[in-house]
């Protein structure tokens, strides 16, 4: 008997810690009401155990002891659901669909090829080197697409000399190329699928032009001296989904004149 005290004794006190600690208290709730409750049930108790249970749980002795036993296995499950359900939830908040943007001045975001580029001169295309600026739009979900994504220049911003942001010539809000689709639909929107990441071209300096080329659909005759003269930019963009939430990043880009020197990085929030 002395043996079956200390060995019940032990194991209430472990179902107890453990479902007051985590999820693990579901299998802790379990095992109790298999195994500990019918030992107690089918055994004297003694009034060591039932003095533990009332200072411990604050069950009063004039109680039946397997109701309050009972009462306690159930209240406990109950708890330890929830939790579980609770969690269940925010899980699935975190990796529903949505739209993740980032940038980096590293690989993969800033990129740097040798393509064919056309001479302004000559019009004779040739293999150049090319530095492609790209933004990172990723959907973390593992089973939901996100539908209808499109990306916009919001705006360009100069840095004055007071370091100030100040606006350019630069008033609409033009759509962004989408990286590695055809011609015709690089500036549709498009679906990204669960798990993927795409990358917008937001723009590219070449040995040729050695200027900044916005991977906009038209080159308006009021943005083509944006970037006349050394400066540093703000370009700010924004992804936006049918389902995936919108989501807003600025990249800064100092451009020095010299297309092997731009420097680029993501502006704080």
């Amino acid at each position: 008997m002395a043996n079956f005290r200390k060995l019940a004794t032990r194991r209430l006190r472990f179902l107890w810690e453990s479902a007051r600690d985590d999820f693990s208290g579901l299998k802790a709730v379990v095992y109790g009401a298999w195994v500990v409750v019918p030992n107690l049930l089918s055994r004297p108790i003694s009034c060591e155990i039932v003095g533990w249970l009332d200072q411990s749980w604050g069950c009063p002795v004039s109680i039946p002891l397997w109701i309050t036993i009972l009462a306690s296995v159930l209240g406990l499950t109950g708890v330890v659901v929830w939790g579980a359900l609770k969690r269940a939830t925010n899980t699935e908040d975190r990796i529903r669909p949505r739209v993740e943007v980032s940038f980096e001045p590293t690989q993969p975001w800033v990129h740097r090829i040798t393509g064919n580029v056309p001479n302004p001169h000559t019009g004779r295309v040739a293999d150049a080197e090319c530095i492609f600026v790209r933004v990172m739009v990723r959907n973390p979900s593992p089973s939901d697409a996100v539908l209808g994504c499109t990306a916009t220049l919001l705006d360009i911003l100069r840095q004055d000399d007071d370091g100030s942001l100040v606006p350019t010539i630069y008033s609409d809000t033009l759509a962004l190329r989408w990286a590695a689709r055809e011609p015709t639909t690089e500036f549709q929107p498009i679906n990204i699928p669960p798990k993927s990441r795409v990358f917008i071209d937001l723009l590219s300096v070449d040995e040729v032009f050695n200027t900044i080329l916005v991977k906009w659909p038209m080159n308006l005759i009021s943005n083509s001296h944006i970037f006349d003269g050394a400066g540093t930019f703000v370009f700010v963009i924004n992804v936006a989904a049918n389902t995936g939430g919108t989501e807003e990043i600025k990249v800064g880009v100092k451009w020095t004149g010299q297309w092997d020197q731009i420097e680029t990085w993501k502006e704080p929030d």
